[in-house]
């Protein structure tokens, strides 16, 4: 065994900001709101669609090189993102996040939607900010609009104690509440970014069709706490994992996610029994997939579901003796240790090499935008 590889399937990374590549490492060290208001916005503002397509395509040679074989993103020019992701060949949903609902229009929907239709790989879905940054009525809207075109709706939810604080002086109510009666949990929902979860906020969340992302490297590199996850689970409701954006996060590594999992809920607990191994490894695969509503064709290794399937090599000296395959995985591996990686029944990379992709290439591009855009 120690001589071979680990066949397993591909991870899905349910949350992130694909775009966001060449952010890695872009002023570091300064509290959330001061990152995003005084460096990602302005930076944003210079942003192009061949900007977004190049660095598009970084994220997805990351991602592919260590695992990834689908992703959920949400950000923006996501055509361009669209257009990166059908010549690399891997599966994911894509959305434009609904910043302000005054400056957003059904056309835009369905013009996406368009996009995503010439790929089988690819699916459209919405996805909003924070809930404080919409009344009731806007929330309504949205949610009536996911309804009507049968999509997941997906929004930022319990990330810092802010958010909670402004939604119970504004409206007197808890977070959970304030999206309830503005039908966010009328049909499919998704909630990322997700820390602060309590008591009342969980045993409401059971009752409805909602999954929680944990993103906890961008969570932990910001500072804004770590999720109860144990305590979320425990009560059936699914949890999934994702990277989050490459301005918060330093890389798209799904291995690091997983391990972070491990070690933050065993020093919330101050047990080593809190979460499997395999458990975690679930979070990132097959619990990605329910969030997503594509179980039924990925996320395991079936008779009749889709190859989305990554071989990693285990002959390397930090990865033997092998006692554990879901150990090993979690608490050993990285994305390098990845060999190959299928989505859909094709060799996208082989042999730590992509196949269809120049990859040098795409990191010049990439190099060549962050000069542009900063």
């Amino acid at each position: 065994m120690e001589h071979g590889k680990i066949l397993m399937p591909g991870f899905i990374n349910a949350d992130s900001k694909v775009a966001m590549s060449i952010f890695r490492g872009y002023f570091e060290d300064v509290r959330q709101n001061d990152w995003v208001n005084n460096y990602e916005l302005p930076a944003e503002k210079n942003y192009t669609e061949d900007d977004t397509y190049f660095a598009s395509l970084l994220s997805f040679a990351e991602m592919i090189k260590s695992g990834t074989t689908c992703f959920c993103d949400s950000y923006f020019n996501e055509e361009a993102t669209v257009k990166a992701a059908s010549e690399f060949g891997i599966r994911g949903f894509v959305s434009n996040v609904i910043y302000r609902l005054n400056e957003f229009n059904e056309d835009k929907l369905l013009n996406l939607n368009n996009e995503v239709n010439k790929n089988e790989l690819l699916n459209n879905y919405i996805s909003l900010n924070y809930p404080e940054d919409y009344t009731l009525e806007e929330l309504k809207v949205v949610s009536a609009l996911a309804k009507k075109y049968n999509c997941l709706l997906k929004i930022n939810y319990l990330e810092t104690k802010n958010n909670i604080k402004v939604i119970s002086d504004k409206y007197g109510k808890t977070v959970t509440d304030y999206l309830k009666l503005g039908g966010f949990f009328d049909g499919k929902s998704l909630l990322s970014n997700v820390v602060w979860v309590d008591e009342y906020d969980a045993i409401e969340l059971r009752s409805h069709n909602t999954t929680v992302i944990s993103n906890p490297i961008s969570n932990y590199k910001f500072g804004t706490g770590a999720p109860d996850l144990k305590f979320v689970k425990d009560l059936g409701i699914n949890i999934a994992l994702g990277t989050g954006g490459l301005g918060n996060a330093g890389n798209l590594d799904m291995f690091e996610v997983m391990r972070s999992i491990g070690y933050s809920q065993r020093m919330l607990y101050k047990r080593a029994d809190v979460l499997s191994a395999k458990e975690i490894c679930e979070m990132a695969t097959i619990n990605s997939a329910k969030a997503l509503g594509i179980d039924k064709y990925v996320g395991t290794i079936e008779n009749g579901k889709k190859a989305d399937l990554i071989l990693i090599d285990i002959n390397k000296p930090h990865l033997v003796p092998l006692h554990n395959v879901y150990s090993t995985l979690v608490y050993s591996c990285s994305g390098s240790d990845v060999d190959t990686t299928i989505v859909n029944g094709k060799i996208i990379m082989e042999e730590r090499e992509l196949v269809d992709i120049n990859e040098k290439e795409v990191m010049k591009r990439a190099i060549n935008t962050a000069k542009r855009v900063f």
